[in-house]
C-alpha cells in the first residue's frame, strides 16, 4: 500500500511543477509595453547577429536576467523583459519591458532605475532611451522572444508618386481580443521625409501622431489582405530619410501565418495603387519572421508530457517495489 501512496504523491508534485505544465504557462495578458534601448561597453562580435548561437544566446539570458531582476522588485505586474535586436554601437541591446494589467509605470522611473541598476557589464547612459509603445485602448496576449528566421528585401518598384506624409491624428482601429498565438513579423521602410530629433522619442506629441498615422494606413492594407491580420506597432524610428521599424501581428492559432514574401507584396502593390499618403522607398522595405514557434508550444502537448511522466514514475516505483 505504501508504494501507490508514494506514486499517487510523485503523480501530485508532477502535475504541479513539471516545466512546460499547461496549469503553469503564461498567459497573463500584457496592457503596457516599453521600448528599452541601450549601449553597453563591449566589443560587438560577428556573432551576436545570430540569435542562435551559443555565445548570443548566453549573452542574451545574461542582459534579460539582470534587467528583469532590477524591474521584477519595483512593480508587481512586472511580466518579462524581450531582448529584440542586438547590434552595433560598442553593443546596442532593443528590447521591449512588458506589463500586465495594474499601476501603469512612467518613463521617467523606468529610466531611473534601469540608470541606477548595479550590472556585470557598464550601460552607457547617454545612450539609454524608454518610450511608451502600448497601443491606445488595447492590451495583447504576452508574446514570446523573438529569433530571426528569414529575411526578403523588396525589388525597387518604378514610376511611384505619394504626397508627402501629413502628421494627422489617425482613427483608431477597431479593438478585438489577442489572439491566443501570435506571428510576428519585422516589418522596416522608409519614409523619404525629413527626420526631425523628436521621432527618436516615441512618447513626444508629434512622433505619436506620426506613428498613428503610418500603423492605420498600413493596418487597413493588411486587415484587407490578411483577414487573420491582428495589429501592427511601430518600435522605433531612425535616420535615413524616416527609417520606421515596425512589428506585424498575426493570429496563428490555427498554426498558419503569412509568408514574409505575401507581406512584403502586399506592401508593394499597396504603394504602386498611391494607398498611403506618404512616400515609402521600395527598395528599403526588409521583412522578417520573428516568431518564436517554441515559446507558443500548446498546453495539449504539455498536458501530455505531464501524463507520460506520471506513467514512467508509476512504472519505475512499480519495478522498484517488486
Amino acid at each position: 500500500m505504501e508504494w501507490r501512496i508514494i506514486v499517487a504523491v510523485l503523480c501530485l508534485i508532477g502535475i504541479l511543477h513539471v516545466p512546460g505544465n499547461a496549469a503553469q504557462m503564461n498567459n497573463s495578458a500584457i496592457y503596457y509595453r516599453f521600448t528599452l534601448h541601450f549601449s553597453m561597453n563591449g566589443t560587438f562580435l560577428d556573432v551576436y547577429s545570430n540569435s542562435t548561437d551559443n555565445e548570443t544566446v548566453d549573452l542574451r539570458k545574461n542582459i534579460t536576467s539582470k534587467v528583469e531582476q532590477l524591474y521584477k522588485p519595483k512593480y508587481t505586474n512586472f511580466e518579462r523583459f524581450e531582448i529584440l535586436h542586438i547590434r552595433k554601437g560598442s553593443i546596442v541591446t532593443e528590447g521591449e519591458l512588458q506589463f500586465s494589467n495594474g499601476s501603469k509605470p512612467n518613463v521617467a522611473d523606468l529610466t531611473q532605475i534601469l540608470n541606477n541598476g548595479s550590472f556585470t557589464f557598464t550601460i552607457i547612459q547617454n545612450a539609454t532611451s524608454i518610450a511608451e509603445v502600448t497601443p491606445q485602448n488595447q492590451s495583447t496576449t504576452a508574446t514570446p522572444a523573438t529569433t530571426p528566421v528569414t529575411n526578403q528585401t523588396a525589388s525597387p518598384v518604378t514610376n511611384q508618386t505619394a504626397t508627402p506624409v501629413t502628421n494627422q491624428t489617425a482613427t483608431p482601429v477597431t479593438t478585438v481580443s489577442a489572439p491566443a498565438k501570435v506571428a510576428q513579423i519585422n516589418l522596416v521602410f522608409s519614409i523619404a521625409k525629413d527626420f526631425k530629433d523628436t521621432y527618436s522619442n516615441l512618447s513626444d506629441p508629434e512622433t505619436k501622431d506620426l506613428s498613428n498615422s503610418i500603423t492605420t494606413a498600413c493596418s487597413r492594407v493588411y486587415k484587407n489582405r490578411f483577414p487573420k491580420f491582428y495589429r501592427m506597432f511601430i518600435r522605433k524610428f531612425s535616420k535615413g530619410s524616416i527609417v520606421t521599424d515596425s512589428v506585424l501581428e498575426f493570429d496563428s492559432t490555427n498554426g498558419t501565418s503569412p509568408k514574409v514574401t505575401d507581406v512584403i507584396d502586399t506592401l508593394v502593390t499597396a504603394i504602386t495603387n498611391g494607398v498611403f499618403n506618404f512616400t515609402i522607398n521600395n527598395s528599403s522595405i526588409s521583412a522578417t519572421d520573428i516568431t518564436e514557434t517554441s515559446a507558443n508550444r500548446s498546453p495539449v502537448l504539455a498536458s501530455m508530457l505531464t501524463a507520460l511522466w506520471m506513467t514512467l514514475a508509476s512504472l519505475l516505483l512499480s519495478a522498484v517495489m517488486h
